[in-house]
């Protein structure tokens, strides 16, 4: 039996990673998406689950699709 990815742990590889390379601050995603920064950052430290929607909304804001944000090593953390 294999084991079942972590999602969560992976969007937000992805998120961070992205968003840093395409050289978006956290407060500049929070004002693209309207969350606060707080919120953002609670989400990349895997603080709290975002729902469907958010995920959905941040990778608008990042210009990329849902999908790509939980692609298993879509991109190499920094």
């Amino acid at each position: 039996m294999t084991a079942e990815p972590d999602i969560i742990g992976i969007f937000v590889t992805n998120l961070r990673a992205l968003r840093q390379a395409k050289g978006i601050t956290l407060a500049e995603l929070a004002r693209r998406v309207g969350y606060s920064e707080r919120y953002l950052e609670i989400i990349e430290h895997g603080e709290v689950d975002p729902s469907i929607k958010t995920m959905a909304e941040i990778a608008q804001a990042l210009g990329v699709k849902a999908t790509q944000l939980l692609a298993p090593v879509l991109v190499k953390p920094r």
